[in-house]
């Protein structure tokens, strides 16, 4: 799997593949405005892990998971 072709991809310190993340909420005053903003907290490689696909959060209640487009508006609360 490729992120994208990008020759400096090291030097960003980004990792092609699948990366595990642990978030917290970074700051509680702007929760009310943006609805959600989190803070990484820590990145980590998983070799064992099998599954491969990869899930990209669209911020429109529509994530993507490899490239597929899944429509959760019936299923999300505002």
């Amino acid at each position: 799997m490729t992120i994208r072709k990008c020759r400096d991809l090291k030097a960003y310190g980004l990792l092609a593949g699948p990366l595990s993340r642990e978030y917290r909420v970074a700051d509680l005053s702007m929760i009310e405005r943006d609805n959600l903003l989190l803070e990484t907290v820590r990145i980590w490689v998983g070799p064992e892990q099998k599954e491969r696909r990869t899930l990209h959060h669209r911020g429109n209640r529509t994530p993507a998971i490899d490239c597929k487009i899944i429509d959760l508006h019936e299923r999300m609360v505002l």
